[in-house]
């Protein structure tokens, strides 16, 4: 068989060099490149939004909360407010309440635990793992409410800051 195209090199065993037919990239129109850059900077940006929202929404159902990095002290509304927790358990040591508080993290439960030497109605000694606190108004008590019904034997409570503590004491 006789090549088509006789100008065309061939290798030591008969082959035709076929990279002729391929378009050089110094051949490209120079439109074609100006419609390739913002192209792939559109997928890379989505594809960074999607990753991202992934990561975030895959954090909220292990039920790691944005401020539990954070040792956060609930804060009451004024400087002698009520605060509103729900209050799921108490413990004497804090090995107990972190270990306590890992498990409801893992069931999706944002919780937090404090000392409740710090905070009154609550007896001193304790450990306390809650979750909150909640905004005192109709929507923040019905959000706690959502949450106590989740949890068999929670209770909601309204605590104040204690007067004689001079340090808050609350641990993630």
């Amino acid at each position: 068989m006789r090549d088509p195209r006789p100008d065309t090199p061939t290798d030591e065993i008969g082959l035709r060099d076929q990279t002729r037919d391929i378009p050089s990239p110094s051949s490209w129109s120079v439109t074609s490149l100006d419609i390739f850059w913002p192209i792939l900077a559109a997928v890379l940006v989505s594809a960074v939004v999607l990753v991202a929202s992934v990561a975030h929404s895959s954090m909220d159902s292990v039920g790691v909360a944005a401020s539990e990095s954070q040792a956060l002290v609930p804060k009451p509304a004024g400087k002698t407010g009520p605060i509103l927790i729900v209050q799921i358990s108490s413990h004497t040591t804090r090995a107990a309440a972190s270990a306590a508080s890992r498990e409801l993290i893992n069931r999706g439960i944002a919780v937090r635990v404090l000392k409740s030497d710090s905070f009154r109605p609550l007896n001193r000694g304790y450990f306390v793992v809650y979750a909150g606190p909640f905004l005192t108004t109709a929507a923040g008590r019905a959000e706690a409410k959502r949450i106590q019904d989740r949890i068999p034997g929670a209770l909601l409570r309204y605590i104040h800051a204690r007067a004689d503590t001079t340090k808050p004491a609350a641990t993630p």
